[in-house]
């Protein structure tokens, strides 16, 4: 067990800063592939704000750098959400809040949506049916993670959309590190951790 310690606290590294980059290389991989397969010569990847800043700019790094390897024509433009899925009580709203809204009108377009970890799949799917009522010409879905305790929903979710999940944590209780913080503690950081609490 790899751990660290932060202001008095121990945390147990899930995933190392190298492992996480290999997940991101592989979605950035996917959806090149996307974009081949459709001959998709523009793209509005929308991140779903704050949490995915991390994972996006390291995703478009990787898509770019692949786009320009290869000498393709294609426009990568960036657009962001932000959104409230959940109360003061941590009880899921019937219908997202939307507190950021995109600027581009993707009525038409071709759609990633990148979000950095879809734990209770509540948000990001609220988020991926909004983006569908938009009417866009085609959408894919990036997660960095997914929490294997709502597997029954993960799996409904990839049913429902077409979406793409980099690792299935197994029963990784509350996690910070990339963009996740737990109690503001975590964001940022280059690994994925697990607060351990003392028995």
């Amino acid at each position: 067990m790899n751990i660290i310690e932060f202001q008095g606290e121990k945390y147990e590294i899930l995933l190392t800063e190298k492992q996480l980059n290999r997940i991101i290389r592989k979605l950035a991989k996917k959806a090149l592939s996307i974009l081949k397969k459709k001959n998709i010569t523009k793209i509005i990847v929308i991140m779903v704000y704050k949490g995915a800043i991390y994972f996006a700019t390291k995703f478009l790094t990787y898509l770019s750098k692949y786009i320009l390897k290869e000498n393709l024509d294609i426009d990568v433009i960036d657009d962001g959400i932000i959104v409230r899925a959940y109360n003061e009580d941590n009880v899921p709203l019937a219908n997202i809040e939307i507190l950021y809204d995109l600027q581009s009108n993707v009525r038409g377009e071709h759609v990633f949506i990148l979000e950095d970890y879809s734990d209770r799949c509540i948000t990001f799917p609220a988020v991926i049916r909004n983006i569908e009522n938009r009417y866009p010409a085609s959408l894919t879905s990036f997660a960095m993670l997914g929490n294997s305790e709502f597997n029954d929903r993960l799996i409904k979710i990839k049913q429902s959309f077409d979406i793409e999940i980099g690792k299935i944590l197994n029963k990784p209780g509350w996690i910070s590190g990339h963009g996740l913080d737990n109690k503001h503690k975590g964001r940022g950081w280059p690994c994925i951790v697990r607060k351990i609490v003392a028995a």
